[in-house]
């Protein structure tokens, strides 16, 4: 017996091995715990020309530039050789660094495009706008700046500029239609994983984000404020066939509807035209076919201006603020 309890422990033991051996090898395939700080990336937006502002379509255009800049450490022997070859001259008008490429006497549009694959081939944060529909024309370009290329204290700085025209879509909420208010969004978001990107706002006075309304040309129909809004948020996992989960930041326009238009054109008539109907009360009460066709005009006339207010709006399912005036 006590041979046999002697021979059980070390399967006892070998058991355990097994088990143990099974833990590691399982774990080598886990994915390696990412221990890099996620790169801060400043977003600047700039809304060039709110172009229109679709009620029926629930679409808004927009001429816009993004900026996003971030601290790019391996960009310094760049910098660094520039400065060595060029002196202040390698300088661009704005304080950019021109960086060496294979062939320098390139034009400058595709000098930028070669410029471009240098500096986001290390870190590119692949921004792109989640509710983008369409867009007409772009333009991307990127900049290095390094105020003292010679020291290791001045870091470099890349700066992503992307021009473009836009067709957005955007859910209006049609309650108060139309003393409504409207956020117009622009939801960008990054393609990478939010361990490895960090949308912040760029909060420098000098790189405001803002929006041009001397252009504005639906200034008799809206009012437009100069001022954008960010909301930062991340997506769900649902949505990404990996389950990753990305930063994005939500940029607001606010404009609110000027309601004289429709005031004038809708409320005004309908109110005039509902009064009528106290005409009927002038008639004599034996006189009832009379009074049924006064009243059946009035229904009519606002039935039909009841029409004409939803070719105007898109198909919701709840009631305006006209609709419960009907």
């Amino acid at each position: 017996m006590a041979g046999l309890a002697e021979s059980s422990v070390p399967r006892v033991m070998d058991k355990g091995r097994r088990s143990t051996l099974r833990k590691v090898r399982s774990s080598e395939h886990l994915e390696p715990l990412s221990l890099e700080e996620a790169t801060e990336v400043r977003i600047r937006v700039s809304v060039k020309h709110l172009i229109q502002i679709d009620l029926l379509s629930q679409t808004f255009k927009a001429r816009l530039q993004l900026e996003a800049s971030w601290v790019a450490k391996s960009l310094k022997p760049k910098t660094r050789q520039a400065h060595a070859m060029s002196g202040e001259d390698g300088r661009r008008l704005g304080g950019s660094w021109k960086l060496d490429l294979e062939d320098n006497d390139l034009f400058e549009a595709e000098r930028d495009q070669e410029e471009m694959k240098i500096v986001l081939r290390d870190f590119d944060p692949k921004l792109e706008f989640a509710n983008m529909i369409e867009f007409d024309a772009e333009e991307r370009w990127c900049r290095v700046y390094d105020a003292d290329p010679e020291s290791d204290d001045s870091v470099p700085i890349v700066c992503q500029r992307w021009a473009l025209t836009g067709t957005f879509q955007e859910l209006y909420e049609l309650e108060m239609f139309p003393w409504d208010v409207q956020d117009l969004t622009m939801a960008l978001r990054s393609g990478l994983a939010k361990d490895r990107v960090r949308l912040v706002k760029n909060r420098n006075v000098e790189y405001r984000s803002y929006v041009v309304t001397s252009n504005f040309v639906l200034h008799q129909e809206y009012y437009i404020s100069e001022h954008l809004k960010f909301e930062f948020e991340q997506t769900k996992a649902e949505e990404s066939a990996t389950r990753t989960i990305y930063n994005q930041v939500n940029v607001r326009a606010h404009v609110v509807r000027k309601p004289h238009y429709w005031i004038v054109n809708m409320t005004l008539p309908i109110f005039f035209i509902s009064s009528c109907s106290l005409t009927s009360y002038a008639t004599q009460s034996s006189h009832f076919g009379t009074r049924s066709s006064i009243d059946m005009a009035v229904l009519l006339a606002i039935i039909g201006y009841k029409y004409m207010i939803a070719d105007r709006l898109p198909a919701i399912s709840y009631p305006t603020l006209i609709d419960r005036h009907l």
